[in-house]
This record gives structure tokens, C-alpha cells and sequence, in this order.
């Protein structure tokens, strides 16, 4: 009974030991350091120019900015409310002195190009079409494609019928 007890407060030291030893890595907002910015650098680009999305995230050459910081976390959320891109990374690409240079690397929404519909006749195409706004250079997000799916559902069932499937294929 001793040497069971012994072993389980054994256990329990080895087990405090290694949680008060081991932590998590810490990165705080709070200590970012102060640079002025050297410039910015935009990679990924498709169909949008680098001086537009520039101009989206609001940094300017020559502007103070604390790296990490809430100025690049406030561009980051600027630029996914556009819904324009389907990833955004900021870098350092270097450091020269007080200056930072960083680079935007962005990967743009696919956009619509063809829409194809299956099953219904053609003046129903069009109607679907015109209704759900399918036009050609729209951007694709999950959102516009569950909406476009619930819509056409939705549209048939009321119409009678409940077992139509509707099949979204990018």
C-alpha cells in the first residue's frame, strides 16, 4: 500500500515538474518593434493592379508601422471583408536600419467564367441565370455558392418539386 501510494506522488511531482517546466510559445502584440515603412512588395496577383490593392490596405512608404502589430492585423481583416482573396500572408522580405519592407502575398477568388445548366429547359436557364446572378467575372466564394444552391432548392420545391437536387460543380 506504501509503494502504491509513493508511486502515484511520484507521478504527481514528475507530472508538476514537466507542466511548470514546459510552456507555450508566447508571441504578444504588445512587444512588436517600431519601423518606418520602406515599402511594399504585392505577390499573386491575377487580375487585380499592385497599386490598387495598395491602395486597399491603406499603408503608405514613409509611414510608422510596429511589426507585429495591429496595423497589419487591421489590413489583413480590411482585405478579407473586400472578399476578393482566399488567402493573405504579410512577410518581412528585409530590414534596413528604422526601414522594413514587406511583402503582400495574396491568392486571388477564382471567378466565374461559364455557367452550364443541366436538366431544365432553356427558357428556365435564363430565368436561373438572371435570378441568381451568375455573370461572367463574378467572384466565387463558398457563400455566393451555398446561396445560389439554397435559391434553386428552395425555388423548385415551392414549385412542387421536393426531391429536385441541385449539384454546383467548380
Amino acid at each position: 500500500m506504501k509503494k502504491f501510494i509513493s508511486l502515484e506522488l511520484l507521478i504527481l511531482f514528475l507530472l508538476l515538474l514537466f507542466t511548470t517546466f514546459s510552456s507555450a510559445q508566447e508571441a504578444s502584440y504588445g512587444n512588436g518593434k517600431k519601423y518606418i515603412l520602406g515599402g511594399i512588395e504585392v505577390k499573386g496577383l491575377q487580375s487585380y493592379n499592385e497599386q490598387t490593392v495598395k491602395t486597399f490596405t491603406g499603408l503608405r512608404e514613409g509611414q510608422p508601422i510596429t511589426v507585429p502589430g495591429d496595423q497589419i492585423s487591421d489590413v489583413i481583416k480590411k482585405l478579407w471583408d473586400l472578399e476578393l482573396f482566399s488567402d493573405i500572408k504579410f512577410y518581412i522580405s528585409n530590414i534596413d536600419g528604422d526601414k522594413v519592407f514587406l511583402e503582400l502575398d495574396i491568392e486571388e477568388r477564382p471567378t466565374l467564367s461559364k455557367v452550364t445548366v443541366y436538366g431544365i429547359k432553356k427558357k428556365k436557364i435564363d430565368e436561373i441565370i438572371k435570378e441568381t446572378d451568375l455573370k461572367k467575372g463574378k467572384k466565387v466564394t463558398e457563400s455566393f455558392i451555398s446561396n445560389t444552391r439554397n435559391y434553386i432548392q428552395n425555388k423548385y420545391k415551392k414549385e412542387g418539386y421536393l426531391n429536385a437536387k441541385v449539384t454546383i460543380a467548380t
